[in-house]
């Protein structure tokens, strides 16, 4: 890490000494989910939200739409152990994404072995 940087003076705020670095620290993901909530998602009381993913920023965001009186915080999320926990925090309903049989295959950059086989000498068979 870079002990100093130097950055434009209206893109830093200056935190109060009675401000642990700690919980500055905190400010930024924490602006994060109260802009996503409430500023660009206008949740309101009585709100139902939709939380896609059960990380820091996606636990801060449902602790803003509790606050902010949402009815029901849905947290998404593959791991078990975010979810358990954004049920004993915020949430009012987990849900894990099932994986469907039936989507595309990724894609991979490995080289297609369509058409070929071990014992294939590249000659063409009839």
């Amino acid at each position: 890490m870079c002990p100093t940087k130097l950055s434009p003076a209206d893109l830093v705020y200056a935190l109060p000494d009675s401000v642990d670095m700690v919980y500055g620290a905190m400010m930024e993901p924490l602006s994060v989910a109260v802009h996503a909530i409430y500023n660009v998602g206008k949740l309101r009381t009585n709100d139902t939200v939709l939380i896609m993913g059960a990380g820091p920023v996606g636990l801060l965001a449902m602790g803003v739409a509790k606050g902010l009186g949402a009815s029901k915080i849905i947290a998404v999320d593959i791991n078990q152990d975010r979810l358990a926990f954004a049920k004993n925090y915020a949430a009012t309903h987990v849900y894990t994404p099932v994986r469907n049989p039936f989507t595309r295959p990724s894609t991979s950059s490995r080289p297609s072995a369509v058409g070929s086989s071990a014992n294939d000498s590249g000659e063409d068979k009839e």
